[in-house]
């Protein structure tokens, strides 16, 4: 007999998804933004180079046009660089010559309350009470709101009444 029903897989591939479209529209924002730096000429064409953590200006489009993101049954790959673009990973991380200019783990950060609003709406979806069947009568009145915090990877539900101090 089903009391309560939550449909993980479809709970994990929409949240995926919405937060890879978050973080790419975030990411494209970020690189759209032009920080001030040094000015190079390069290829007859003015380029100002973004100043160290800051996210990286663009000359092409190039990097701008490689960032994306993959969903797979284990995890949403976000990242950017491709063949043409080679250079995303040294953008992020930094070399030896060149401070990081971090876009990716930027966009991590500036993304995640909403993302963190994204899986609290979606599991509030994803999960049906089946109320004629079960003792959660009362639960229906005194309503449980999840609170979810993510700790790398790994989500951990904190149920808290509303209003009040009921706490699990």
């Amino acid at each position: 007999m089903d009391f309560i029903k939550f449909n993980f897989n479809s709970f994990k591939r929409q949240v995926s998804i919405r937060s890879g479209i978050l973080l790419k529209t975030q990411a494209i924002r970020n690189i759209n933004r032009k920080s001030k730096g040094r000015i190079y000429i390069r290829k007859n064409r003015k380029h100002v180079a973004s100043r160290p953590y800051h996210s990286p200006n663009s000359m092409t489009g190039q990097l701008r046009k490689s960032i994306g993101f993959y969903y797979t049954n284990k995890a949403l790959i976000f990242g950017g660089g491709n063949q043409k673009v080679n250079y995303a990973k040294f953008l992020e991380l930094g070399t030896r010559q060149i401070e990081p200019r971090p876009l990716f783990h930027l966009s991590f950060f500036q993304v995640r309350l909403l993302i963190d609003k994204l899986i609290n709406k979606t599991l509030s979806k994803s999960i049906s009470i089946q109320v004629k069947k079960s003792t959660f009568v009362k639960y229906k009145k005194t309503t449980l709101k999840a609170r979810r915090t993510l700790y790398l990877g790994i989500p951990n539900f904190n149920f808290t009444k509303s209003r009040g101090g009921l706490k699990h």
